[in-house]
């Protein structure tokens, strides 16, 4: 969760979208939601966290503007 905050506080996304299946994206969500928590108590400015439909969230991965935002994210 302190990687997850870490990357949150780098990358300063507006919003943190949730698209997955199962109990693994509503621990992620969970752990989200605590983070956003925690900065809000802190003053400091937090994103949103949303649900995405898997299949929605599939089809933004398969795009070229996913590959060309991941691939600027693991360069830094």
């Amino acid at each position: 969760i302190h990687e997850l905050r870490a990357f949150i506080e780098t990358h300063r996304p507006s919003v943190v979208a949730v698209g997955a299946h199962g109990f693994a994206a509503r621990h992620l969500y969970a752990d989200v939601m605590s983070i956003i928590g925690e900065m809000e108590r802190e003053g400091q400015a937090a994103p949103m966290c949303t649900w995405v439909d898997a299949e929605t969230a599939e089809i933004y991965w398969s795009t070229s503007e996913a590959r060309e935002e991941f691939k600027r994210l693991q360069q830094q």
